[in-house]
């Protein structure tokens, strides 16, 4: 299986990994910028809730720079084996990793629009994008602004990164990238 469905993509995340050649804003825009726009328009035909692409783009910044590397969590699959202990393991550690251009926990498939978890990792960069903004849509009230407060930064940062996201300031560098976007795109 190959990381974002096709291999010169696999191998430019490779590559950058392995240079540790992360992309900033400018490049993520370059990369990315198009898919966010019509993953915004995409998740508004689909479910009727605006997620503006630059909220897409700002998590992509936080969570992986540009540049996909899953993440396993070991306190996930314990979890999982104990709920589905009958589930195939493979299926399980894929469910237990975040992943994708968003660091999507893969358990979180189903609510993105994805058919597995493995398809979390395995899709094209256009459908990540759109995994982020589907996931996005949950904070619908939020993403829709395109002048955010800090306590918009606040509920999308807990709800993407879960309740200890003020420990490593994740609501104020999502803020940042998220005014940083505005400007490029402007």
């Amino acid at each position: 299986q190959i990381m974002t469905g096709k291999f010169d993509d696999a191998i430019f995340h490779l590559n950058a990994l392995h240079k540790s050649r992360f992309l900033d804003c400018k490049g993520i825009l370059n990369r990315y910028g198009v898919m966010a726009q019509a993953a915004s328009k995409q998740v508004e035909q689909e479910k009727g809730v605006k997620v503006c692409p630059e909220w897409i783009l700002a998590i992509i910044r936080q969570e992986t720079a540009g540049i996909i590397r899953p993440r396993f969590e070991q306190h996930y699959l314990s979890r999982l084996n104990k709920e589905q202990p009958n589930a195939p393991l493979e299926e399980l550690r894929m469910q237990s990793m975040s992943m994708g251009l968003g660091q999507i926990m893969g358990s979180n498939f189903k609510l993105v629009g994805a058919t597995s978890a493995t398809e979390l990792f395995t899709a094209p960069a256009e459908r990540q994008v759109t995994f982020v903004a589907r996931f996005l849509s949950g904070r619908k009230d939020e993403v829709k602004k395109t002048a955010p407060d800090d306590v918009d930064f606040r509920n999308v940062a807990k709800f993407y990164n879960g309740p200890k996201y003020e420990a490593h300031h994740y609501h104020e560098q999502l803020a940042r990238w998220h005014r940083e976007f505005k400007m490029l795109l402007n």
